[in-house]
């Protein structure tokens, strides 16, 4: 029904638009691109067994996404664990490059998460009742 309140971009109707510039906009985009990425890393670990040999990416792809998970959204967090980690886990090789993956993501991924179980539970409790 309404066109934006003040945006003066083209893109009132449809604020979800890539090509808008609106704040919301980008966010959107962006989103999708860490959506994205969690997916096409959590396949490429599932079905193609070359991601777990090459000393390359076991050196630079853990190491680099362990460093920004701090300010990863939770709803991000909730998708890197679903359909990245918990590939990763279930098809990762025994070898000891392997499991360099799974321990540095681990180790910066669990403080995040228990940070966010934590105020959930603690939302839980206080809301509860």
């Amino acid at each position: 029904s309404g066109s934006g309140s003040g945006s003066g971009s083209g893109s009132g109707s449809h604020p979800r638009c890539v090509a808008g510039t609106m704040l919301e906009d980008a966010q959107y985009f962006l989103r999708g691109v860490r959506e994205s990425c969690c997916l096409v890393l959590g396949l490429a670990g599932a079905n193609c067994m070359s991601t777990w040999t090459s000393p390359a990416l076991v050196m630079a792809v853990p190491h680099t996404l362990a460093a920004s998970l701090s300010s990863v959204p939770p709803a991000q967090l909730r998708m890197l664990v679903r359909h990245t980690l918990i590939p990763w886990a279930q098809r990762c090789p025994s070898s000891v490059a392997a499991k360099g993956w799974l321990v540095v993501l681990c180790r910066g991924l669990m403080p995040g998460l228990k940070a966010l179980l934590t105020r959930f539970w603690d939302e839980c409790i206080g809301g509860g009742g």
